[in-house]
């Protein structure tokens, strides 16, 4: 009796003993296959952050380009603008020469 007994608690622990075996054999095969896919994002991550390093680096190399092509126009541009200055202040002192002309015709 007493052997009966203790073939019955042998018998349940090894089926739990069997049943945890399961349990980790599982969790390590989940565990296996979370690091898989943490590796294949973490490649997929490391080829967009590299992908979006080289169109930061273009999109530099045109922003320079365009300020080096801007700094070309600066010269004409002041050109032009002291033209344009210059052509104001000839109206403004033709104007008033003018209106002066008429205030002395009319006195």
């Amino acid at each position: 009796m007493y052997f009966a007994y203790c073939w019955k608690i042998f018998q349940k622990r090894y089926n739990e003993y069997e049943h945890s075996l399961n349990e980790n054999q599982q969790m390590d095969k989940e565990k296996e296959q979370f690091l898989k896919q943490k590796a294949a994002l973490k490649e997929q991550i490391l080829l967009k952050l590299e992908t979006m390093q080289t169109n930061i680096n273009l999109m530099n190399t045109n922003i320079q380009t365009l300020n080096s092509i801007s700094q070309q126009f600066d010269e004409t541009s002041q050109l032009w603008t002291s033209f344009h200055q210059k052509l104001r202040a000839n109206e403004t002192d033709q104007n008033n020469v003018n209106h002066q002309n008429q205030s002395t015709k009319t006195q």
